[in-house]
């Protein structure tokens, strides 16, 4: 160690820009011998320090892993007897269901995340994967809009649908007011559907003449299963006609209900219609052979809804042919003041049920004759039921001449509402019938799918 002298001498040239004298410079290798000695001792301890960390901390870390396999095989043990084990499979695919937008896809605007968030439910374990594929309302419907624009998009969506649905009894429902615009889009798109197992309702809603595009595309496939079909023109300008040609090429060897929603009807064969037993009819054709040909055709039916969407119905024949439906149990008609031409030339042997529902501006009143002439020639009626808006005056007066002349006829008047509940387009024609598809469904652009550009 440096003496008092020394050590000053040597901090006061350290801290000097002065040329330190020579003198100074034993002393100073003497200080650095020193401290390099203290520091040699410290570096050890350090070291000796670090390695004690490394392996506590290696141990630590050991134990946090531990830990947490511990925690997991608590936490799986204890699943044992968690309360959602004991939950029915309903109910957990209750919850599916209320994860899902609006339940279904219908009417939800981000088909992709639909998909995704159905997605998570089969891929958690067996037992959600199980419960989702079986819970029916998940898969049953797609509601899908067709534009000239959109139609890459939709082929994309429809395939991702038809190989992901497990279900059975699903529903496909096809807007396509502007159309697709090309037959290869067309064909591409219905060919997701051939030898379809599982579709059981199919809704087609065009506009104009583009029904003759969609049908001419559909009918290139098979669809077994198919039961019920409803066909809808939005703008009801002759493209009803597309009927002519390709309703009777549908290879649909199920299909028992159809619903026609069109301008007019004229087919001149149609072996599809042999088994069809419910049928619907909304035509705005002014020919009443129109609406004759079409029943002709469909031998078994035992339940019909006839809606004329236009006035001045006549016929072309001077002496039109009656039609006669033996199976027909049950008759829906709309209250036109043309509904007396068809009551002339409908027969119905086997009738039991016999609907009437007012069309605006029409009074039952008004065709009172023509129904107690039509239900006299029925010889099993047992019940006439009355829907719509009446007053007062008026069923005290048809009730009162009616029972006069049927006493074992109950009339049942049942207020304003519509027959065939299940009917998408039950409520499209009750009022003017140039209204606009966009005047009836102000909602129709927001809750239909918007697709992007091709």
């Amino acid at each position: 160690m440096l003496n008092t002298d020394d050590g000053i001498h040597l901090q006061n040239a350290i801290f000097s820009n002065l040329s330190p004298p020579s003198n100074i410079f034993p002393a100073a290798d003497i200080e650095i011998y020193t401290h390099t000695q203290i520091k040699s001792t410290h570096d050890e301890q350090l070291n000796m320090l670090n390695d004690i960390i490394a392996n506590l901390s290696a141990k630590r870390t050991e134990a946090i892993k531990n830990i947490a396999i511990h925690e997991l095989s608590l936490f799986n043990l204890k699943s044992l007897s968690a309360p959602y084990r004991r939950l029915p499979a309903e109910i957990i695919g209750e919850i599916f269901m209320q994860c899902i937008p609006n339940g279904t896809c219908e009417h939800n605007l981000d088909l992709d995340a639909w998909f995704n968030l159905v997605q998570i439910f089969t891929q958690v374990c067996y037992l959600w994967s199980s419960i989702a594929k079986n819970t029916s309302r998940i898969w049953k419907y797609l509601d899908i809009e067709l534009n000239a624009q959109g139609s890459k998009k939709a082929i994309y969506i429809l395939k991702k649908w038809t190989s992901t649905m497990p279900a059975n009894n699903l529903e496909l429902r096809i807007n396509s007011c502007h159309g697709i615009t090309t037959m290869p889009r067309a064909k591409r798109f219905y060919a997701l559907l051939n030898n379809n197992q599982h579709l059981k309702t199919l809704t087609l809603t065009t506009g104009g003449w583009y029904l003759f595009t969609h049908l001419r595309a559909l009918v290139l496939n098979n669809l077994p299963n198919l039961e019920t079909f409803y066909i809808s023109e939005h703008t009801q300008i002759a493209g009803g006609g597309a009927l002519i040609d390709n309703l009777i090429y549908l290879r649909a060897p199920k299909l028992t209900q159809l619903s026609l929603t069109i301008s007019f009807m004229g087919i001149f064969d149609a072996r599809t219609l042999r088994n069809i037993t419910i049928l619907s009819l909304k035509c705005s054709t002014y020919q009443i052979e129109d609406f004759l040909e079409f029943l002709r055709y469909c031998p078994n039916i035992t339940e019909v809804q006839i809606c004329i969407l236009r006035t001045g119905l006549i016929s072309i024949d001077s002496n039109p042919s009656a039609i006669t439906l033996y199976h027909l149990k049950k008759l829906y008609l709309y209250l036109h003041e043309d509904i007396s031409i068809l009551l002339e030339l409908i027969n119905a042997p086997e009738l039991t049920e016999l609907i009437l529902i007012r069309q605006e501006g029409n009074s039952i009143n008004s065709k009172l004759d023509d129904i107690i002439l039509f239900i006299t020639s029925t010889k099993k009626l047992s019940e006439l039921n009355i829907l719509g808006t009446f007053s007062d005056k008026e069923k005290t007066d048809f009730d009162h001449t009616f029972q006069r002349i049927h006493p074992s006829i109950p009339c049942i008047w049942q207020g304003a509402c519509e027959p065939f509940t299940n009917d998408p387009f039950r409520n499209q024609f009750e009022d003017d019938e140039t209204t606009s598809f966009a005047e009836n469904n102000p909602e129709t652009e927001n809750n239909l799918i918007e697709l992007g550009m091709e």
